[in-house]
């Protein structure tokens, strides 16, 4: 738990407004609905924790696979637009679930 919360803390430290700006080639960027669909069928990912930023207008956006090992780490606008930040395949933790929720 202490390696996502150190994860969200550094994801929530970033500017989002700058990163959502440039559009840079290197960062992917599409309609929302896209990246989940295929986060779930592709990768067996389920969205653990979104964080709201302080401007209402951001939101990070944390999905893992206890199977797959797998975990992607997005920022979503209210437009319905998202951008990967991070992706990984090792050394998923395993996260404590809200009761009656699960991987």
């Amino acid at each position: 738990m202490k390696l996502f919360a150190t994860l969200a803390l550094t994801a929530l430290m970033l500017t989002p407004t700058n990163i959502l700006a440039q559009q840079a080639p290197q960062i992917p960027c599409g309609p929302s609905e896209k990246f989940y669909n295929k986060l779930e069928e592709k990768y067996n990912e389920k969205r653990l924790i979104a964080a709201l930023q302080t401007d209402e207008k951001h939101m990070i956006e944390f999905f893992g696979s206890k199977k797959n090992g797998t975990w992607t780490i997005l920022m979503t606008n209210t437009n319905g637009q998202s951008c990967l930040l991070f992706v990984g395949n090792k050394g998923l933790v395993v996260f404590d679930t809200i009761p009656g929720e699960g991987l």
